[in-house]
């Protein structure tokens, strides 16, 4: 029973990284003004998960699921960033010290590597 609970947990983990990895150079502007935390929201929806409240801010997934520490990071963990004191930015862990993430409207969504901002919080479906 707990290997299978631990198989579904990793599995539910994966399938966010691999819904997010379909968007990797393209452009997604739900709303025009859409935000990185946008973007999470909407892959975590995909794969059957329930963002927070108010996922649209970042700061919002501070409290989501479970928190994960970085030695313990798996591909479809969320990554929260701060940089000048603010929590600013968000994206999807998919593996090799990479996140995949939407990095500003006029980009399209990319991968980046997993430490460059600071890293506040990591969270897991």
């Amino acid at each position: 029973m707990i290997k299978t609970l631990f198989l579904i947990a990793i599995l539910g983990s994966s399938q966010i990284a691999h819904e997010a990895q379909k968007w990797n150079g393209k452009f997604y502007k739900r709303g025009q003004s859409a935000r990185c935390a946008d973007f999470v929201g909407e892959i975590v929806t995909r794969t059957g998960g329930t963002p927070p409240v108010g996922y649209e801010k970042c700061t919002s997934w501070l409290g989501w699921g479970k928190k994960v520490s970085i030695s313990n990071i798996r591909k479809g963990d969320i990554v929260i960033y701060s940089s000048n004191g603010r929590y600013n930015h968000i994206g999807i862990y998919i593996g090799n010290k990479e996140i995949i993430h939407r990095p500003t409207l006029s980009k399209p969504v990319g991968t980046m590597d997993l430490h460059y901002r600071k890293i506040i919080g990591i969270r897991r479906k």
